[in-house]
């Protein structure tokens, strides 16, 4: 199987984007978590433990997903191979039923190859400063301590998420925004069911993957990783090593596989919940029943 650094051998770097071509859904296999052999309160807290490491929303916001249609963009890679890499990741985001954007879209999953992943960071950041920084709410933005390990991390790839509460049955911003004259009505939401009609949508996504640094990486594994960090707001500094996650990839443990059954479960969870807030615990709960019945399903296959 080729790795990055040898497709890029072959082809030449190219500073047009490519986006992803429209991908009907795909079946995938029953999500199954072979090393997990415990059961009743364990399996919950191991559970509570992957999704407390995982999982990075703003401060008193709920996890994000995508409820409208993804458009992915790669920059600085020549078109042999990003295309096979957006291909891959449509399909992964396919699997759990998110939309995929026909080429010529405006990306709002924006995947930049570079020899400098910091500078580019910290330029990003200087020139469009308010798509990091939301200087009026406290509900879009993980805050300073999060930018600045953006901009200055040692990763091999670093990511920043742009999110949005919504009222989760009609779509409809949740937030007031500046301009806005009119009240913003949440229908339900009050101390009794402390605001569930809301949700939080994912509405873009900044990628930054240092080429030095992924050298070696096989395409679908690389794909993998891209996947989970463009569907979930994943935090860059959590402790995964003890877990079987795609997110070890560049771990120091090391990883030759793709997405896990955690991270499939993690995935399922997210996407399959109802249209409403969706907090760490509530996640891990809905994980350990997907888990729990993938496993039911697989026994009796």
């Amino acid at each position: 199987m080729l790795s990055l650094a040898a497709l890029m051998l072959s082809g030449l770097i190219s500073n047009t984007p490519v986006q992803a071509a429209g991908l009907p859904p795909v079946q995938d296999d029953p999500v199954r978590v072979e090393d997990v052999v415990v059961s009743g309160r364990r399996l919950q807290d191991e559970a509570e433990a992957f999704v407390a490491e995982l999982a990075a929303p703003p401060p008193k916001r709920g996890l994000a997903r995508w409820r409208g249609p993804v458009c992915i963009g790669v920059a600085n890679l020549s078109e042999s191979i990003a295309r096979p890499l957006i291909d891959h990741i449509a399909t992964v985001a396919s699997t759990y039923d998110v939309r995929i954007r026909e080429p010529g879209c405006a990306p709002n999953v924006i995947i930049v190859f570079t020899d400098d992943a910091p500078g580019m960071a910290r330029g990003l950041v200087a020139r469009d400063a308010e798509a990091f920084r939301v200087r009026w709410s406290s509900q879009l933005d993980r805050g300073q301590k999060a930018r600045d390990a953006f901009q200055n991390g040692d990763w091999p790839v670093r990511w920043w998420h742009v999110s949005m509460p919504v009222i989760g049955t009609s779509g409809q911003r949740a937030i007031r925004m500046p301009g806005d004259t009119g009240p913003i009505s949440v229908p339900g939401e009050g101390l009794a069911n402390k605001g569930r009609p809301i949700t939080d949508v994912l509405s873009k996504v900044i990628v930054i993957v240092d080429i030095a640094k992924v050298e070696g990486a096989e395409l679908p594994l690389l794909g993998d990783y891209l996947a989970m960090v463009a569907l979930a707001q994943v935090d860059p500094e959590g402790g995964t090593g003890r877990f079987d996650t795609v997110l070890n990839l560049f771990h120091e443990t090391g990883r030759d596989e793709g997405l896990s059954g955690w991270d499939k479960a993690y995935l399922a969870s997210l996407y399959g919940a109802f249209p409403e807030r969706i907090d760490r615990y509530n996640h891990a709960s809905s994980i350990v029943r997907d888990l729990r019945r993938a496993e039911r399903s697989a026994q009796r296959q």
